[in-house]
């Protein structure tokens, strides 16, 4: 997906710039739990103050999204794939990665392996969590058992704890990539996971058949500017 960093940008600013959006026009939207509340704070703000809509924000499960989708009872969503009852366009790829502190074994590492984590204390997110499942899945495959120190229900507090604890913890990479000064500024380094690959694919749900408003497709836009700016090469 990196290779459309570019396109996504300067298709989101031709789209902007074409938008018909009526002030006032409100939109329901729907995402995961995690990745709504890093990816759409940036997005609700630009829709708000430079197209001026409303904007509802629920967080649901990623079945129970497509559901409200296909039922009309959310606009669009932030889900992942697979998506069989709506239109899905994958956005970008959500990995997990280990927060590592400064001096720690493994922070001027770009990538390690799943099993290297063996023994390693790490902060997480909670059971409840598909992120964790994706976590414990890869875990398993590479024949460790992780060492959890705490585990949290929300990705914020499990980066707020590690920072403050100064020990490892395992978080998706996107997140920390939106928040790249205020992470990055005190020597953490963000490694990639692999053997196997813990991941998902975030993707734009929509109705199947759903004519576009003008709010719809300015909203899309602004994702699009925010996503193209998350995928650009550093």
């Amino acid at each position: 997906y990196a290779e459309r960093a570019l396109h996504e940008m300067e298709a989101a600013v031709m789209a902007l710039g074409e938008s018909e959006a009526v002030p006032g026009e409100s939109l329901r939207v729907g995402a995961l739990e995690t990745t709504g509340d890093y990816l759409l704070p940036e997005v609700v703000a630009r829709a708000v103050s430079e197209s001026r809509m409303q904007i509802s924000v629920e967080t649901l499960p990623a079945l129970e999204l497509q559901w409200a989708v296909a039922r009309a009872e959310l606009d669009l969503a932030i889900g992942a794939l697979p998506a069989a009852s709506v239109v899905a366009e994958p956005l970008f790829d959500e990995d997990l990665v280990l927060w590592a502190p400064p001096n720690h074994r493994l922070s001027n590492a770009r990538r390690a392996r799943l099993a290297e984590l063996e023994g390693v204390g790490v902060f997480c997110l909670s059971d409840a969590s598909p992120l964790r499942a994706l976590l414990n899945d890869g875990a398993g495959r590479a024949g460790i058992k992780l060492k959890v120190l705490a585990e949290f229900p929300s990705a914020e507090a499990v980066l707020r704890a590690a920072n403050a604890a100064r020990l490892p913890a395992i978080l998706p990479a996107p997140m920390l990539q939106l928040q790249h000064e205020q992470a990055h500024s005190s020597g953490w380094h963000a490694v990639a996971l692999t053997n196997p690959r813990p991941h998902r694919t975030i993707a734009l749900l929509r109705r199947k058949g759903r004519e576009e408003n003008p709010a719809l497709r300015a909203f899309v836009a602004h994702l699009n500017g925010v996503v193209g700016g998350l995928l650009k090469p550093e």
